[in-house]
């Protein structure tokens, strides 16, 4: 569900990405197979097991503007980060604590896939339907509840 990226070697199957701090380790096993990948960055170390399995697709549905709308808000992860989500020419975008606008993208009820990026939004209902929190899956879950 991410962007594609141009992987740059600098070892023997040690690869960085331009302009970022994660590096990626390739992994053989001893028949020389490449088995899994480390992506190492300013956190914790993750692997990846290498897996035939076909990368899902997701397909975006259509919303009304009057739908968008019941999302727009800000929303509060933690006192120094806030999600901000807002509607431009019909469309919905969200702007993490003034960083860079990403439009995020439909794909179910309450569900939104953010362009771009390996991440994805899940709106929370109150008892009376408004959208009251949501939820930030990009490792790990993030609650954020809308305080605006």
């Amino acid at each position: 569900g991410g962007s594609e990226t141009v992987l740059i070697p600098f070892e023997k199957d040690k690869f960085f990405v331009k302009g970022r701090t994660s590096t990626f380790h390739f992994v053989r096993d001893a028949g020389d197979k490449i088995v899994s990948v480390i992506s190492k960055g300013t956190g914790d170390d993750i692997e990846w097991k290498r897996s035939e399995k076909a990368i899902p697709r997701v397909e975006a549905i259509d919303l009304e503007e009057s739908v968008l709308e019941e999302y727009v808000g800000k929303y509060e992860i933690a006192p120094d980060f806030i999600i901000k989500i807002f509607i431009e020419e019909g469309k919905l975008y969200v702007q993490p604590n003034d960083q860079e606008i990403v439009e995020i993208i439909p794909i179910g009820e309450d569900e939104f896939k953010i362009q771009g990026i390996d991440a994805k939004l899940q709106f929370n209902r109150d008892e009376e339907g408004a959208a009251e929190s949501l939820t930030l899956y990009q490792n790990g879950e993030h609650k954020a509840k809308k305080i605006d």
